[in-house]
């Protein structure tokens, strides 16, 4: 669902009219501001599916570890990093400085992140409901002034976003939910 069709639902929802994409209206700078921070906050939050990917990183110019030979330059849209790859190998000898990675490796980086989305079409249905339900929460705060209203919103995203990841997350083998650890681990020592 893209960003223009997620704001007007918000504004319908929260008994405003609707709006056309950087009209510069009341309307849409609240839902415009509530959107863009709603989007940061439910993506950094969880590492969803759909806005994970990878890269293979370049070598910085210069590196300002101590500690480390090598530096190589993060992607621009990392908002979470989840795994750093050498050869194809996950490491877990590395540090972060800034937008770079230090290691003792100079060519094969690669890294798993979770990305800022710049498009929200990718995203999974009821992701994009939870998204929905925090602008209108936003919308209320910022436009109508409705702080009480808002607050019972924000309970409706907690209710809404755990029933989400449950089901977004069951849909990864390395999460389902109808496998519990005992399980996975009789699986595994028994081959």
């Amino acid at each position: 669902m893209d960003k223009l069709t997620i704001i007007n639902r918000a504004l319908v929802a929260t008994s405003n009219g609707t709006v056309t994409l950087n009209d510069g209206t009341p309307e849409w700078q609240a839902a415009d501001t509530a959107f863009d921070r709603a989007v940061e906050e439910l993506i950094s939050e969880h590492g969803w599916p759909f806005a994970r990917t990878s890269a293979d990183l370049v070598k910085a110019a210069t590196n300002p570890s101590k500690k480390w030979d090598y530096a190589h330059q993060l992607p621009t849209d990392v908002l979470h990093l989840k795994g750093v790859y050498v050869g194809g190998s996950k490491t877990e000898n590395f540090e972060i400085l800034g937008r770079l990675v230090c290691l003792d490796a100079i060519s094969g980086v690669s890294v798993e992140y979770i990305a800022n989305p710049s498009d929200t079409s990718a995203w999974h249905p009821q992701a994009s409901a939870v998204l929905t339900l925090m602008v209108e929460a936003g919308v209320l705060r910022g436009l109508n002034e409705d702080f009480t209203e808002a607050r019972m919103k924000d309970g409706d995203v907690e209710l809404k976003l755990g029933k989400v990841r449950s089901l977004v997350d069951g849909e990864n083998p390395g999460h389902n939910t109808f496998r519990g650890g005992a399980t996975v681990a009789r699986r595994r020592r028994r081959g």
